[in-house]
């Protein structure tokens, strides 16, 4: 091929042999950047393919490759809107242990993120009380029902005189 030094390199997506330049290749090292993969053509190709969308957050442009598309339209799924650094910043503002404050012994109480996808499914709001309170309070809550309806038996059956 050429007798500059350097290395020839096979492309991964076509198999042609191309020509890597020892200047390209130590550029590559001195940036800490992998050496190419691909030849020039199949690079060109597939820096086409891609698509810059911007972030709703930071309004920064990222790639939606045609990796992430074909994967996004499998699963039914809408573009993007965030980038990858804002998507997981939301996710772990949204899904965080929450430190919340009971209401019944006024101590401080973790609500974990598995607790909070649970009362999200059941529709419920965040709960007032910590664990132990809660158990407490429906122990009694089902004492006063059983109470309850012990009283209602006892009124319903004749009075032996």
């Amino acid at each position: 091929m050429s007798s500059a030094p350097g290395k020839e390199i096979y492309c991964r997506d076509c198999d042609t042999v191309f020509f890597l330049p020892e200047t390209e290749s130590k550029f590559f090292l001195e940036h800490g950047m992998v050496e190419p993969v691909r030849c020039g053509p199949c690079r060109s190709e597939r820096k086409a393919k891609k698509t810059l969308l911007p972030c709703c957050d930071c309004k920064a442009k990222f790639e939606f490759t045609e990796a992430d598309q074909v994967f996004f339209k499998k699963n039914n799924w809408p573009q993007p809107t965030r980038c990858t650094k804002c998507r997981v910043a939301k996710k772990a503002a949204v899904l965080s242990t929450k430190t919340l404050n009971c209401t019944g012994c006024k101590k401080d109480y973790n609500f974990s993120v598995a607790s909070q996808k649970h009362f999200k499914e059941q529709g419920w709001s965040e709960p007032i009380r910590c664990f132990d309170c809660r158990k407490e309070n429906k122990a009694k809550l089902e004492a006063e029902a059983a109470s309850k309806a012990a009283e209602a038996k006892a009124e319903a059956e004749p009075k032996a005189e």
